[in-house]
């Protein structure tokens, strides 16, 4: 079976030949006279990337990983009501495709850091649901050791600088490791992430 996925491109979902999808109107607003659909920031419109190509692998990649992190994060609220997870746990349904969208334009060469609501961005940063959930149960076996819990994932290896308790407080040291990739002159990206009560 196959449908079109852009019927103005008629780009077919299920092929498995790579293909590029065209981003002009989501860039441009045709009703507006060429003029962009949104205001851009220290970013030339003519930077903006215009197409990206992709597969059905690639597409199925992120769909599995999607499913695992809602999988994941039902199993932790089981768990939380259950009393086995202590402390708080800040779940991430329903905001998957952030976490994987993100993912598919960085390398674990770029830096993240987030606040409490980490348990799925650890899954896209190359965690498994397994060390995740033993994680937040406390075992050693867990993406810390058993230490962090819910809200302090850890993953050298993968740049992943974890989950912060305090709000606001990752936007410091997500600023250092901008400035440490700066300093040593590396083309790499850190990425900051807060929701709205960090930046009121």
């Amino acid at each position: 079976m196959s449908r079109n996925l852009f019927s103005k491109t008629g780009v077919r979902y299920f092929s498995n030949e790579s293909v590029t999808y065209d981003f002009k109107d989501l860039i441009i607003d045709p009703e507006q006279k060429g003029q962009p659909i949104y205001e851009l920031y220290r970013l030339e419109e003519k930077d903006m990337p215009r197409s990206a190509t992709t597969n059905k692998a690639e597409l199925m990649g992120y769909l599995k990983r999607m499913i695992q992190m809602r999988r994941t994060e039902l199993e932790a609220d089981r768990l939380y009501k259950a009393k086995m997870i202590r402390g708080f746990c800040h779940l991430y349904d329903g905001q998957e495709s952030i976490a994987e969208g993100m993912e598919a334009g960085l390398t674990y060469d770029d830096c993240i850091i987030t606040a409490y609501r980490d348990h799925c961005q650890a899954i896209a940063r190359g965690d498994t649901p397994y060390r995740v959930i033993a994680e937040m149960v406390q075992k050693r076996t867990g993406s810390s050791g058993g230490k962090g819990g819910s809200m302090h994932y850890y993953n050298a290896k993968n740049n992943f600088y974890g989950g912060n308790g305090i709000v606001g407080a990752q936007i410091p040291v997500g600023a250092g490791l901008a400035f440490g990739l700066k300093y040593k002159e590396q083309k790499n990206i850190a990425i900051t992430m807060y929701g709205d009560g960090a930046a009121n």
